[in-house]
């Protein structure tokens, strides 16, 4: 996971903490990647029913950017949603195979 967000650099990244707690000690425990935030599913689910607004990265005056990526298409939906809501821009993807597919822009 650490060399796929040192190839991606993303703004943002979206975990499920339940199945990845020991990624985001990795990410946030190295130097070139502590400073992205990661938030949870469970936030954006929150998120989507009304609660509080997601954390936002500055990256100069543009929008971060996020890629969803989950086979399923309701799911997905659900945090394009509350991550559109939150200023990001969202690229979709339904398998990490069609993510490694997608221009990073």
């Amino acid at each position: 996971m650490l060399h796929a967000v040192l190839d991606i650099a993303p703004d943002l990244i979206v975990l499920d903490f339940a199945v990845n707690s020991d990624t985001v000690e990795r990410l946030k425990a190295d130097g070139r990647t502590r400073h992205i935030p990661v938030i949870g599913l469970a936030d954006i689910m929150r998120f989507a029913a009304g609660g509080s607004p997601l954390p936002r990265p500055a990256v100069g005056s543009g929008f971060p950017h996020v890629l969803v990526v989950d086979h399923d298409a309701d799911t997905r939906e659900v945090y394009a949603f509350a991550l559109v809501r939150s200023g990001f821009r969202v690229s979709i993807a339904v398998s990490v195979t069609d993510a490694l597919r997608k221009p990073v822009s």
